[in-house]
Order: structure tokens, then sequence, then C-alpha cells
């Protein structure tokens, strides 16, 4: 038997290799934490349960918490745990805390075909005799990316400035003197496009590079790892929106710095108190984006414990020049203007032709 512990809507993919290797599916309820489905899990110790597929997406604690937890579920009932990361990163906090524990079956692939080839090879052996670390391009852990600094923009639905958001918070860290960079961690392919219109100061597609009005971008994933190893101190990832179906709050909740555009608008505004009143999240600095001056002490009575960490976009119509704003001091308290950069210079848009 093959459990896949989340909701079928997410594992239906898996009955056509499961029949193929003469195994019947069974399905568990997804939930935000994995210790309220352990007795499910364990329930079936006496159907012979030989795979269970953990979807490491449903899971909103951390990390340290899930990997212990499987891996007692995988001491009491010996089925070979297998999981389903397809909006991780192979480096992600998670993955390894999991490799760590001896597990090394992972499901990194998006079109339900890959993820049926992947599952046979986990079945079959295919992983067994291989090194994880080198098939899944993860860094030795002896190869320390130092004292880097990540932050964790996301917003509580689309179009609330997710990316200007994330772009000036590099080009504020650039006015400072900083080395930062901008990584985009969803699936809007926005970068691609920004190539695609106007003309990149710097394309390279093969490293997923692309450098525009003196900021460093990158949107190849499955290279971020190699990212993480140049010479930049702060790492801006833009998670996009909430709602979105492939957003990785795990990978969201463990970066260093934690940034969440709200709205005040009527459908924004409920979206945005959802993950206020969310209790894992918490540890977080709210940024309010398009609202109104007279509608600002409103909100900050709104958000009542929550106020000292709640700031108010101002309208910024291009989002590659810089803004400065008054939060950001409060942000980075460590962090000071350095004298020479204090000059503006005026950028151009150059649009392709054709």
């Amino acid at each position: 038997m093959i459990l896949f512990v989340g909701d079928k809507s997410t594992g239906y993919w898996i009955e056509e290799p499961a029949k193929m290797n003469g195994q019947k599916v069974e399905y568990i309820p997804a939930a935000m934490d994995v210790k309220s489905q352990t007795n499910q899990i364990l329930r079936l110790r006496d159907e012979k349960v030989e795979y269970v597929i953990y979807d490491l997406e449903q899971y909103s604690v951390n990390s340290t918490e899930i990997a212990d937890e499987i891996l007692h579920i995988y001491k009491s009932q010996n089925a070979e745990p297998i999981f389903l990361s397809t909006s991780f990163l192979p480096s992600s906090d998670l993955i390894l805390k999991l490799q760590r524990r001896g597990f090394h079956k992972f499901i990194f692939a998006y079109s339900d075909t890959e993820k049926k080839s992947e599952l046979e090879k986990c079945m079959n052996g295919y992983y067994d005799s291989v090194r994880p670390d080198t098939l899944l391009d993860i860094p030795a852990e002896s190869e320390s990316t130092g004292d880097k600094i990540k932050i964790g923009v996301s917003g509580a639905c689309s179009r609330i400035g997710i990316t200007t958001q994330a772009i000036q918070l590099v080009k504020h860290l650039l006015y400072c003197g900083e080395r930062a960079c901008y990584i985009e961690l969803n699936s809007s392919h926005w970068l691609e496009l920004l190539a695609d219109t106007y003309t990149p100061d710097f394309h390279d597609p093969e490293k997923g590079k692309i450098t525009f009005s003196h900021v460093d971008m990158f949107y190849r994933q499955d290279l971020i790892p190699d990212v993480l190893h140049m010479d930049y101190h702060y790492y801006v990832y833009d998670f996009g929106s909430y709602d979105q179906k492939d957003f990785n709050k795990i990978s969201f909740l463990e970066k260093d710095m934690l940034i969440m555009m709200c709205g005040s608008k009527p459908g924004e505004l409920q979206r945005s108190s959802d993950i206020i009143n969310s209790i894992f999240y918490q540890k977080i600095n709210y940024i309010f984006n398009f609202t109104a001056p007279g509608d600002r002490k409103e909100i900050l009575d709104m958000m009542e414990e929550k106020a000292a960490e709640t700031y108010f976009m101002d309208y910024i119509p291009d989002m590659f020049v810089y803004s400065p704003a008054e939060y950001y001091s409060k942000l980075f308290p460590n962090v000071t203007a350095k004298e020479e950069n204090t000059g503006k210079k005026k950028r151009k848009w150059w649009w392709k032709n054709g």
C-alpha cells in the first residue's frame, strides 16, 4: 500500500504508478502540523503500508518539528517515507533536516508526468545507491554560506506591491553601500518577461541572472544554492502572494526577516486579516500599500499589539527608482546610507524592437 499524507486533489497522480507496481492507495487529509496526522498514519500499520508520501507543502510549523515527527513515525511503522517537495529548493532547511535524519527520497518535479517517473524511481531503488547531496545538487555542509541575511517578501493577495517592495529593499541596501540581490521565488516568470520586454544591462539565461538598473536579479530556482555562495550579504526573496497554490510557507518562515504586504481595500483587508490573525505569522513586519493617510491611524488601531511592526508604503510609480521610506531605518537599524551614494542618476527605459 501507498499512503499519501495530503489531500487527494494534490496526490491523485500517484494512482497510475501505484497500480503499475501492484499497490493500492489511501489518503490522509492535509493538515498544518504532521503531529495531528500521526495517529491516522499509525492506525494503518497493519495494512502493510510500504511507502508514505508526505506532501511537504501542507505544513506550517517549524522544520525541525516536522523532520523529528516524521522520524518518530518511521521508527514506529517502518514504511519508506517519500517527500513531495515541488515548491521547495533542494537546499531549503526542511529538506536538509530530513536528509540529516537519513531520508533521501524527494520528488521535486512539477509536471504529473515527471512526478510519476520520480515516484517509480523512489519505489524501485534508483535513489538507494546514490549520494543525495550529489543527486540533488545540494552544497556540502562544510561549504558554509557565511553571514548571509535572507529576507522573505510576500503579500496577502496579488497586485499589492510585493515585487515593488522587494526591489525597493534591494535598492535601499545598494544605496547604503551593501551587497544585495533579488531572487524570484514564485511562478510569475516576471523576470523573464522583463528581459523579453526591455533591454537589461545584463542577461545570462544559463545562470538565470538579469541585471537591470544596477539590481542583480535571479530567476532560476534550481541554481539558488549557487547564488547563495556569491558575494552578496543580503538576499531578498520574492515569494509572490500568500494565496498562490505554490506559495512555500515553510521556506518563507525560515527567512531571517519576514515582510508581508497588506492592503486596506475590502477584499485586501479580509485576506490581510486572515494572515495577521494566524498563529504561524507572528514575527512579521506588515507593510500596507495603497492606504490613504487618513486611514492609517485606524489601521494601526486594528493591528493592536502588532502596530509597532506595521508600516505604510507610499505610492511608487517606478519600482526601479529608489524611494526612501522612514521604516527602512527600523527594518535595518545597523545599515546607514553612504555619503558617496547620495547622488541620483536618471535611468532610461529601453524597449526591445519587434
